[in-house]
């Protein structure tokens, strides 16, 4: 038995039934499901830091209604990372540490990014990095692996 997605593509916009050969929710997190006409990725995921508890609670109590805000006025938008050992060597850097000084209560969560990398993230100056252009789904907190150390 394996997992059939009904969807819209982002990439060639056509409603497509995919079917791909295994029942694990990790592999349409991990963007495995592709479109059955062109096929492309149906999702695109990314990652994110939060406060830990803050996220965790978000998480529980709206579920897939949690969202990390995007570009408005007065706010660049969240960071946003392409790896999750990206974002988690972010919580050490300089320019994470200008905002907050508890590094240790945040972690990396994984999001939607509805319309891929290029179309909803840009670079921001203020931030100097990437940031999110508009509101995604935070879909859930990420362990991260680092060679020689583990799970963290």
């Amino acid at each position: 038995m394996g997992l059939v997605f009904n969807g819209r593509c982002f990439e060639c916009g056509r409603w497509c039934q995919s079917y791909e050969d295994s029942n694990n929710f990790k592999d349409l997190l991990n963007g495995r499901i592709l479109c059955c006409d062109c096929k492309k990725r149906l999702f695109h995921t990314a990652y994110t830091i939060g406060h830990t508890k803050s996220y965790l609670q978000g998480l529980e109590e709206m579920r897939e209604k949690f969202k990390k805000l995007g570009k408005i006025k007065k706010y660049p938008g969240g960071w946003v990372f392409k790896t999750k050992v990206e974002a988690k060597e972010f919580l050490k850097s300089k320019n994470f540490l200008e905002y907050f000084n508890k590094p240790k209560e945040f972690s990396v969560f994984s999001m939607f990014l509805k319309r891929g990398w290029d179309k909803d993230t840009y670079y921001s100056k203020m931030h100097k990095s990437q940031c999110l252009l508009k509101t995604s789904r935070i879909l859930k907190k990420e362990s991260v692996w680092f060679p020689f150390l583990g799970l963290i």
